[in-house]
């Protein structure tokens, strides 16, 4: 068990997202521990878009991990993250690469990187 973490009599669901937004807070400044924070918010998107389709808590949590994603992405470039082969090749990063907003991220980190 991770120090600082203990199990949660809590729903599953909630418990998850209580676990990320702990280890997003402790990221806090940090470029390796945000860019973590962000790929702990799209495990919980991708077990989120295994969830039932007809669970009615789905898409208000796919959308608030996205979110979490893309700010966590942003913030772990603005202090100093610029990995663009992670960015580009990352499997896990599948489901929101054809996002707007994962586009802005990519030229953001070309851009870090002297790239166009």
């Amino acid at each position: 068990m991770a120090p600082g973490w203990a199990p949660s009599e809590k729903e599953p669901r909630a418990a998850a997202r209580e676990a990320a937004e702990d280890f997003e807070a402790r990221a806090d400044g940090n470029p390796a521990g945000l860019r973590s924070a962000a790929d702990i918010w799209n495990e919980w998107l991708l077990l989120r878009l295994r969830a039932a389709p007809g669970d009615p808590a789905r898409a208000a949590d796919e959308e608030l991990a996205r979110s979490r994603l893309f700010e966590l992405l942003g913030r772990a470039l603005d202090a100093g993250w610029a990995d663009l082969e992670d960015l580009q090749g990352n499997p896990t990063l599948a489901p929101v690469r054809d996002a707007p907003e994962f586009a802005a991220l990519l030229q953001r980190a070309r851009e870090l990187r002297g790239g166009p």
